[in-house]
């Protein structure tokens, strides 16, 4: 806050020939003087003004510029009590905070001259707008120049005032010589005493300012009734009692409860409000922060009931809540949360709480365990009851418990070559189990990188036990019974051993529900890992399915309905998967074809397929019920019930002719009805290449042209006669000058004669 000074200060009243002087007993006020004016007027129009000069200057002994709010106070005393008057005037500051205010200007009648009754000294106050109230001044011969005002009235009012009314004189027992004028007279040293006034302000209470006088005072009034505020020094009062300024209260300031607590509940005190004004850089706009003081009632309804002082705070147009800091009915503080304390502070005691045994209040001061209540960690302890542990549990020893032991989750450390975990069932029950809802009941895995390592390991002695037994049981969700993973090249996720020479099991898997699986394996590794191997002979009493959760058949393969798909590949240990053949299936091209392809590792040069119900041999894309491409022997009669069209066919590249593809000679006359020709790469050819069919003297049968980038051509219907016995040849009659294309794939079909 600004603390405002006044230095410099200088008094003149207009009120006639006296002198006055000002002393001040401030140390921020340099000198402080008063004179009157010498005006030879009559008291009756003498203007009770006082002139005063001060100098306003901020906290650094700066000068203050501009226009400033100042209250002027006249108090009997130097300090304390209640000022006799008050008034507000805007004073102009000069650029060394210099200013000249005249007293009583803002009143119609100036000073009330009863303020000086009594002819007492005067302290002047001096309070800048928002600013405590500097120490006062003293004045000491300005009172009696305002007494010296007064000295021609008796009590204030003229003598006028105390002259006796005239009689009234009736004519009706006088002489009869009595003019009837005479009748009735006036006495001439009657005076009036009428009340008089200049006007006031709307709504300002009236104040006598001498014996026939009445002036606005500076106590307004708006409103009527329940809604009527008074305000002191404001024509506008905002509340019920408004006061701009000082208040000084020689007394109990009582603030009740706003009602009678019944048992149903107690009533708070009335409020005390401070309200700060601070500026929002985000809304510009000033926003209030209201502290509120209310006590409020604590232990209602009972055989105790108190009270204590509740702190509230609202920020702007919200209503103010509870902090959290109150002051109980013994003085003693609650504060809100999150509260923390500078320093170090001083305990003046400490008390033993529950479970310890101890303390004091001066010396040096122990606390202990009550053993009796908290176990010794170094010591043997019998625990009764449930106990909880909230964190986590070591032991260097051992751990032993008669009955049950149950928790989320467990985990064992050990460098040993003995067990970790050590179960012993000596009944018929389970040693160990697992129970999950959908992951995993019991894994184990083997991580060393070198030797043997087994993740799960069981034996059974029994002739019908089973070393490792796992149960799916879930009917909506898949589980496995037991599962194992292994990270050594020679370790074993899941290992059982039948050890019974009269059987047994070595691993089981038993599933219940639909979709379930009694043992699975799994490979997450495309660079050669196994889901599964069996060394030796193998039985299996059920249906197998390859990617088919529900086998209907004793093998069932289900392959993705996309792309090309490996249905079975068979090959030796020399040349290794697929090397002898492949069976495909092709999901994605109609009409779907199924082909086995023999390699010609093994001496074998054409493929084989099934399409649409086409065979081929020799080609993937058979044309006919039966396709061959290649040589064909039939070394007895084929029995047709018509006469279809076959067909023969042939590879050759275009070449310089002669090129050779293939040789016919039917054993019976034939009719060639067409000729397909596919060529794979015709670009780049500058003449068009021909392929014919020659006879057995290599002459030209019939000829068919290939125009350039064509890849297929089709000769359409050609009616040529072969006799039996007389060979047909597929041949190049020209070729690709540039470029030459090469798997030409040529077809004639033909019917017999």
């Amino acid at each position: 806050m600004k603390t405002i000074r006044y230095a410099v200060c200088f008094f003149s009243l207009s009120l006639g020939a006296w002198s006055a002087t000002a002393w001040s007993q401030d140390a921020n006020v340099a000198a402080s003087t008063a004179s009157v004016s010498a005006a030879p007027i009559s008291p009756s129009q003498v203007p009770r003004l006082v002139r005063f000069s001060g100098t306003l200057l901020d906290e650094t002994g700066k000068p203050r510029t501009g226009v400033a709010g100042v209250t002027f106070f006249f108090y009997k005393d130097q300090t304390g009590g209640a000022p006799l008057w008050m008034e507000t005037q805007n004073v102009t500051l000069d650029a060394k905070g210099h200013y000249s205010v005249l007293l009583g200007s803002s009143k119609p009648d100036g000073l009330p001259t009863e303020l000086f009754a009594a002819g007492e000294a005067r302290w002047l106050g001096v309070q800048p707008e928002r600013e405590a109230e500097q120490p006062r001044v003293l004045l000491l011969s300005v009172p009696y120049a305002l007494k010296a005002a007064d000295a021609e009235t008796v009590g204030g009012l003229p003598p006028s005032a105390f002259l006796l009314a005239s009689p009234t004189i009736n004519g009706s027992a006088g002489s009869a010589n009595q003019s009837s004028a005479a009748a009735s007279i006036s006495n001439p040293l009657s005076t009036s005493s009428n009340v008089t006034t200049t006007g006031g302000i709307v709504n300002a209470l009236p104040l006598w300012t001498t014996a026939t006088n009445i002036q606005s005072s500076v106590v307004t009034q708006t409103g009527s009734g329940s809604n009527a505020k008074i305000g002191i020094n404001t024509a506008s009062p905002a509340a019920t009692l408004d006061v701009k300024g000082g208040t000084n209260i020689e007394g109990l300031l009582d603030l009740p409860a706003t009602g009678t607590a019944t048992s149903r509940g107690g009533k708070n005190s009335q409020a005390q409000d401070f309200v700060a004004s601070s500026f929002n850089s985000s809304t510009k706009a000033a926003v209030n922060q209201t502290f509120r003081w209310r006590a409020e009632p604590t232990g209602n309804n009972t055989s105790n009931p108190s009270g204590a002082l509740n702190l509230l705070f609202g920020s702007g147009t919200s209503n103010p809540t509870e902090t959290g800091l109150k002051i109980s009915n013994k003085g003693l503080f609650t504060f809100a949360s999150g509260q923390t304390f500078p320093g170090t502070g001083t305990i003046t005691g400490v008390t033993a709480g529950t479970d310890l045994t101890g303390g004091g209040t001066n010396g040096n001061v122990t606390l202990n365990l009550d053993t009796t209540k908290v176990p010794l960690l170094s010591g043997a302890n019998t625990f009764v009851g449930n106990q909880t542990v909230a964190g986590n549990i070591t032991d260097t020893g051992n751990i032993s418990a008669t009955g049950s032991v149950s928790g989320q989750t467990g985990s064992f450390t050990g460098n040993n070559n003995t067990q970790i975990v050590s179960v012993i069932q000596q009944g018929s029950g389970l040693a160990l189990t697992g129970t999950v809802s959908g992951g995993t009941a019991i894994q184990g895995s083997a991580t060393n990188t070198t030797g043997s390592a087994v993740g799960v390991f069981g034996t059974s002695a029994s002739s019908s036990g089973a070393g490792v037994l796992g149960h799916a049981t879930a009917s909506v969700s898949g589980g496995f019974g037991v599962s194992g993973t292994e990270a050594s090249p020679t370790g074993v996720g899941v290992e059982g051993q039948a050890l019974s020479s009269k059987g047994g099991i070595g691993v089981e898997g038993v599933t219940i529900g639909r979709g379930g699986i009694g043992v699975h394996g799994s490979n997450t590794n495309t660079l050669g890992a196994l889901a599964g191997q069996f060394d030796g002979t193998t039985l299996f009493n059920g249906l197998i399915g390859i990617s088919s959760p529900v086998p209907l058949a004793p093998l069932d393969i289900m392959v993705p309905n996309t792309g090309v798909q490996n249905l079975l590949f068979l090959g030796d240990s020399s040349g290794g998967s697929g090397d002898v053949a492949r069976f495909t299936y092709n999901a994605s091209s109609s009409p779907f074809p199924l082909t086995l392809n023999l390699t010609g590792n093994h001496g074998f040069a054409r493929p084989f397929a099934i399409v649409g119900g086409n065979v081929g041999i020799g080609t993937t894309t058979p044309s006919a019920a039966l396709h061959v491409v290649g040589s064909l022997q039939l070394n007895n009669d084929v029995a047709v019930s018509s006469n279809p069209h076959m067909s023969f066919s042939g590879f050759l590249p275009l070449a310089l002719p002669p090129s050779f593809a293939g040789y016919f000679a039917p054993d019976r006359n034939i009719l060639i009805t067409r000729m397909t020709v596919s060529v794979d790469t015709p670009s780049g050819c500058l003449s068009n290449p021909q392929i014919g069919l020659l006879d057995q003297n290599q002459n030209n049968l019939f000829v068919l042209n290939l125009p350039t980038n064509q890849t297929v051509v089709d000769s359409g219907p050609i009616g040529l006669s072969v006799s039996s016995g007389a060979g047909v040849t597929i041949a190049a009659i020209s070729s690709c000058s540039l470029f030459p294309a090469k798997n030409v794939f040529v077809n004639v079909q033909y019917v017999m004669q």
